[in-house]
């Protein structure tokens, strides 16, 4: 769990606004078939109007929303404003904007997300645990954190496993206890490795 992640609505504005821009400019008929047709050749506002049967003033308007989106280029051809599709900002922002995390970043985290983030923010400073948090819930945040810096499937012997820990907080027993009972660590033989997957969160 990382911390230097961005706070509620920080970063993810940008993102989703990007997002919003491509979509709305494609999510129309008309304007589909405008990218359909400038996808064979670049053409004038008339030729577009003539080919789908709506009024220059229609074709106007939706070329303007995709050059807004940054979907067409425009050259003049003597008195004539010759339309072109983008293709590579096509293929790039599709690409990018249909990335599962380009979508989370436009959605932003679940409220359990944003809590874990304040927890971190709150007792975590420079790398280092400033103190043991007193609620339960808070506290399994801070474990799943010191789980996360155990590489899964690497055996650990006990040693390590405080050298470790001590990096964080002086006190290495009381988490390291905390880890094996909260089963985030799995303990054999004196060899520590950690579990696959965290348990589910505890409420209150």
């Amino acid at each position: 769990m990382a911390t230097n992640s961005p706070a509620a609505g920080e970063d993810f504005a940008p993102a989703l606004e990007r997002s919003l821009d491509f979509f709305k400019a494609l999510a129309h008929a008309q304007r589909l078939r405008i990218v359909g047709l400038l996808a064979e050749r670049p053409a004038v506002v008339e030729e577009i109007a003539s080919a789908l049967a709506l009024t220059p003033a229609t074709v106007s308007h939706h070329l303007r929303i995709l050059r807004q989106a940054g979907l067409l280029h425009v050259k003049s051809d003597q008195q004539y404003r010759l339309y072109g599709l983008e293709e590579r900002r096509l293929r790039e922002a599709s690409r990018e904007l249909l990335r599962l995390d380009n979508l989370r970043a436009g959605a932003g985290p679940f409220p359990e997300d944003l809590f874990a983030r304040k927890v971190l923010d709150t007792f975590l400073k420079r790398g280092r645990l400033v103190a043991i948090p007193a609620q339960r819930k808070k506290r399994e945040v801070i474990l799943d954190w010191l789980a996360a810096q155990f590489a899964p499937g690497r055996a650990y012997p006990e040693a390590e496993v405080n050298a470790l820990l001590t990096r964080f907080h002086p006190d290495y027993c009381f988490w390291r206890r905390e880890l094996v009972m909260g089963r985030r660590l799995e303990r054999e033989r004196g060899v520590y490795r950690r579990r696959e997957a965290a348990p589910a969160r505890r409420s209150g």
